[in-house]
């Protein structure tokens, strides 16, 4: 079935491949440039399938406009840089299902007999089944995507959707990304291969969860599809979340799972927003996982308890962000992401209800240490994310946070931890021994500044020269004396005031490297009997 689209020129097309278009006899952009040029959106890309012409012909007028890529020439893709800009042509195939199953479990033949409409039953979508024609303005819809898109329903092309497992992720993705319904039939579909999921690799399913992340828009239609076809069931983290009650008081949206979709919403709201648009794709995902994960915790931590405070029993979750540890992990490596990406959302997961306790300047730069590598910035956003997913309830900061995130700023640890005041510089010419020791001094002043008690570098300099012999000696990395005790008593000073000013005296310049062998101490001792009248 062809229709003529309403408007002209759907989809503009670059001149330079507008010409490799003229030189085929029959050409078609297929798949989600039309879909999204029919939504009103910018197609970003072109994917062009080929008729009535052989791979070998369509090879040459390709390396005629430019450069060609071969790599995909076993399945009939050729992909051709213009400018730039890469375009993949391809030829019809026909995917035959192989004994083994799964996502990859296909025998895949080029045939350039295969008509417009067969190829597009091979899609997995309806509305990603369309073709638009160029040289006519014209759209190829065989199996109602057209309707489907203005409905907004997703909807399977044929019963071959079952063959390829992804889809049902693909489903989930798009879902979220189109805030579009999932046709009753194509849910029980998914339902019916519900255990073809683990011939899926765990690239394959990070690509999807990604998508959804970073490009839904309703993200809780992902979720919920999810549980309605059943797939929920392998990520069990997430399964958890559903039917976990929570106070209706506190949370009038529901049960976790969709206080988690509308969580997810909230964030991608967020990071759509001005304040966001120098963050990276990385940081925008490190974001989204930590809102989906925030409350992973709940499940094992919620009970009804009685509140004096409201004079009723009431559902609570105490515990719930330091019980999340476990089932952030887990989820984050079944869906397959690497430890630095967890390590970076797992401090934002752990800390997501300090907000509601902390006050002090000190309190504020110890969780900017604690939350190393993410920081107080970030964690305002799965605050504000967190407090703004409780429909009906008004979107916006927890005021809390908001006295948290102006406060980081004036002490300087809104991005990160302070930098140390304490410098390496400040002590290179102390006589500190090397390694280990070094790093506890360190630590220690760190811990100060952190408290407060040191907060310029005159401060931290002061401080390094009253406490260090003291965290050395305890530690027990402290040098050696260049003249013990024992030495002194045996020159007949007897033990008591003026041995301990004497050694004290000595032990200080060697720490500030004044006295840095034994003769250079030697030397300053003589001084010292010489100006207390004392014999050797």
């Amino acid at each position: 079935m062809v229709n003529s689209p309403s408007v002209p020129s759907l989809i503009e097309i670059p001149e330079k491949l507008a010409r490799v278009l003229e030189a085929l006899p029959s050409a078609y952009l297929v798949g989600g440039s039309v879909r999204d040029a029919l939504l009103g959106n910018p197609p970003k890309d072109l994917d062009i399938e080929v008729y009535q012409t052989k791979l070998e012909d369509l090879i040459k007028i390709l390396q005629k406009a430019g450069k060609v890529d071969l790599v995909g020439k076993s399945f009939g893709v050729i992909k051709l840089t213009l400018d730039g800009q890469i375009f993949d042509f391809s030829l019809p195939r026909r995917d035959s299902k192989l004994p083994q199953g799964g996502h990859k479990g296909f025998s895949i033949e080029v045939c350039e007999q295969i008509s417009p409409e067969e190829a597009a039953s091979r899609r997995d979508l309806t509305v990603n089944s369309l073709a638009y024609d160029p040289k006519t303005n014209e759209i190829l819809d065989f199996h109602g995507g057209q309707k489907d898109l203005k409905t907004g329903i997703l909807r399977h092309t044929s019963s071959a959707f079952v063959e390829d497992p992804l889809r049902v992720l693909r489903v989930m993705q798009f879902a979220a990304r189109f805030d579009f319904e999932v046709a009753l039939e194509t849910v029980e579909l998914s339902k019916s291969i519900k255990e073809t999921y683990h011939s899926l690799a765990k690239e394959r399913v990070n690509e999807e969860f990604t998508k959804m992340l970073l490009k839904g828009v309703n993200i809780r239609r992902g979720l919920n599809f999810l549980k309605d076809s059943q797939w929920i069931e392998h990520f069990p983290e997430l399964l958890a979340l559903d039917q976990c009650p929570q106070d209706p008081e506190w949370h009038p949206e529901g049960d976790v799972l969709q206080h988690t979709g509308y969580t997810c919403n909230a964030m991608a709201r967020l990071l759509r927003g001005p304040d966001a648009g120098g963050f990276s794709r990385e940081k925008k995902l490190k974001l989204m996982l930590a809102i989906l994960c925030h409350d992973l915790g709940k499940p094992t931590c919620t009970r009804e308890e009685f509140k004096p405070k409201v004079n009723r029993v009431a559902i609570v979750s105490p515990g719930h962000d330091q019980a999340a540890q476990m089932p952030t992990e887990t989820l984050l490596i079944r869906i397959g992401f690497p430890q630095p990406v967890i390590s970076h959302v797992m401090p934002l997961v752990l800390h997501h209800m300090e907000h509601l306790t902390l006050s002090t300047p000190a309190e504020i730069r110890e969780l900017a240490v604690q939350l190393k590598p993410a920081s107080i910035h970030e964690l305002g956003y799965v605050v504000e994310a967190d407090h703004s997913g409780r429909p009906p309830l008004p979107a916006g900061q927890a005021e809390q946070m908001e006295k948290i995130l102006y406060a980081a700023e004036s002490l300087g640890c809104l991005y990160g931890p302070q930098p140390s005041l304490l410098t390496g510089q400040m002590i290179v010419d102390r006589n500190i021994p090397e390694g280990k020791a070094v790093g506890v001094i360190f630590d220690h002043a760190y811990r100060a500044q952190i408290q407060g008690i040191i907060s310029t570098k005159e401060q931290a300099v002061e401080w390094f020269v009253k406490n260090r012999r003291q965290i050395l000696e305890n530690a027990r990395l402290a040098p050696e004396k260049l003249i013990p005790a024992a030495e002194l008593i045996a020159m007949g000073i007897k033990p008591g005031p003026i041995l301990g000013k004497i050694l004290n005296e000595l032990y200080e310049l060697q720490l500030d490297g004044k006295l840095k062998t034994r003769e250079q101490a030697t030397a300053y001792l003589r001084e010292i009997l010489r100006r207390n009248n004392i014999q050797e």
